[in-house]
């Protein structure tokens, strides 16, 4: 089910806890079960981090989503332990500010990427394609 939620959607919003430096096993078990699926799709990436800037489990998930030939944001957000309340709300208005400005991008841009990149798949497999064709 989950290839096919993926393989439907034009873009994600994705959001790690950081562990040790690097994204949760669990969303590197997700992205070791997709490719197709995220080709030509777009993404922003959230992290939660306990202390850190969260950077690394960031890069890790760009670096994999690029590794299946998927688009990133720029820009990401993370939230630290301090960024919530006891009870686990996010607190912390400039954090939430930037979490919806990435989904109101997701949101904007990724019909467009998913678009350029199937209109450049139907170009076949030559180089002309770009990546895209490497995906026919």
């Amino acid at each position: 089910m989950i290839r096919r939620h993926a393989a439907w959607a034009d873009g994600f919003v994705i959001c790690t806890p950081e562990y040790h430096g690097n994204m949760s096993g669990c969303l590197k078990n997700w992205f070791d079960f997709l490719y197709e699926e995220l080709a030509g799709k777009f993404a922003g990436v959230l992290a939660v981090t306990g202390g850190g800037g969260g950077d690394m489990s960031i890069t890790a998930v760009k670096t994999s989503f690029a590794w299946c030939h998927g688009f990133t944001l720029p820009y990401h957000v993370a939230a630290r332990t301090v960024d919530f309340d006891a009870a686990g709300n996010l607190v912390n208005n400039l954090v939430a500010d930037r979490i919806r400005r990435v989904a109101y991008d997701v949101v904007r841009y990724a019909p467009v990427v998913r678009g350029a990149f199937e209109a450049a798949r139907r170009l076949g497999p030559g180089v002309e394609a770009g990546v895209a064709g490497a995906h026919t």
